[in-house]
């Protein structure tokens, strides 16, 4: 049920924004946010600006780079993608 998944999907982002907003020195907690948009969303913008956030808290986590890996790897083959259609 795709419907029910990305009420789900929306419901964990907004879960994750009041946990923020309450721990807004929480890399994980913002990490965390970042998968949600990432791997659930697809939301390269909104997973960025997180994985910043993230940094600036804690800029030796590594999970932030694990995430931030896989972004970076999704949006190269974006590119690629892109560079095959022409």
């Amino acid at each position: 049920m795709p419907s029910e998944f990305v009420r789900h999907v929306e419901l964990a982002s907004r879960y994750y924004e009041e946990a923020t907003r309450l721990s807004p020195n929480n890399a994980g907690l913002w990490n965390e946010w970042a998968s949600v948009d990432l791997y659930q969303r697809n939301d390269l913008e909104s997973a960025e600006r997180k994985l910043q956030r993230s940094l600036g808290l804690d800029d030796r986590f590594d999970q932030t780079y694990q995430i931030y890996g896989d972004l970076l790897m999704v949006r190269s083959e974006q590119v690629v993608d892109a560079s095959v259609r022409r």
